[in-house]
């Protein structure tokens, strides 16, 4: 498992994946609320929309197969008000 990192809200999540040569990977992410999104192949792009938590999962398949975590925390984006 490896460590997370942090985005702001409304950022993109770029993945890549560093899987054995001719590996077919796969991604689930996790949404704070959760909602799960797929995609395939080696990179991938994910708009956050929410702040919170998500999960990230890599599944590397071919001879056999693996998966690797990640967690991503998303700061909210910052509300501007001139009123008191």
């Amino acid at each position: 498992q490896s460590p997370g990192f942090t985005l702001c809200q409304y950022d993109s999540l770029k993945l890549e994946a560093f899987s054995t040569k001719g590996a077919v990977n796969t991604w689930k992410i996790i949404s704070p609320d959760g909602t799960q999104l797929g995609a395939s192949g080696n990179r991938s792009v994910i708009r956050v929309n929410q702040s919170g938590k998500y999960t990230v999962i890599l599944y590397a398949s071919g001879c056999g197969t693996d998966t690797d975590t990640i967690f991503v925390n998303v700061h909210p984006a910052p509300l501007v008000d001139f009123n008191t």
